[in-house]
């Protein structure tokens, strides 16, 4: 799944959980793996028909997407720092 749609997730729920951000923390951390249980393309799909530089630079641009779609979807409804940590915590999965 890509970045983006964990991140939208993400903000969704931290929004909706303003108030509790440890308790939000763990929901988007859930949500990733509950999301990667439906069948799924990313930008990982095919990566053994790409180069490094590019496979590299498609992670990148897709994680600078998320923050940025998130922010401007959710940045009046959640603090910044809770919904930094609420969207990071959504992609910690995919990047270790």
């Amino acid at each position: 799944m890509t970045a983006t749609s964990h991140a939208l997730v993400a903000g969704a729920i931290a929004a909706k959980f303003a108030g509790y951000p440890a308790e939000a923390i763990v929901l988007a951390l859930s949500s990733h793996y509950i999301m990667d249980c439906v069948p799924h393309w990313d930008f990982g799909t095919n990566w053994r028909q790409r180069s490094k530089g590019m496979t590299g630079a498609l992670a990148i641009f897709d994680t600078l997407l998320a923050f940025t779609v998130a922010y401007f979807l959710y940045g009046g409804k959640a603090e910044f720092l809770p919904l930094t940590m609420v969207v990071t915590s959504s992609l910690l999965p995919d990047w270790l």
